[in-house]
């Protein structure tokens, strides 16, 4: 186990953290941030394709803009 100090106080280890908007991993993994943006984007397309449904001429640039301000 990993122990670190700053002056005298302890500091507190992490197995990952997000820094501007990326999961940083300890062990320089990219499998959580892979995971995380892979539900973002199910999550856009769901959306997106129930704006399509609903708005059925709506060009396919509009719709990529849209998935690409999701995620």
């Amino acid at each position: 186990i990993e122990h670190w100090n700053y002056g005298n106080e302890k500091v507190r280890i992490s197995t990952s953290y997000n820094y501007l908007g990326l999961m940083c991993s300890n062990r320089l993994s990219w499998t959580k941030e892979i995971r995380t943006l892979l539900s973002k984007a199910n999550k856009a397309i769901v959306g997106i394709k129930q704006i399509q449904y609903k708005f059925k001429n709506i060009p396919p640039i509009v719709l990529f803009k849209m998935f690409d301000t999701q995620i």
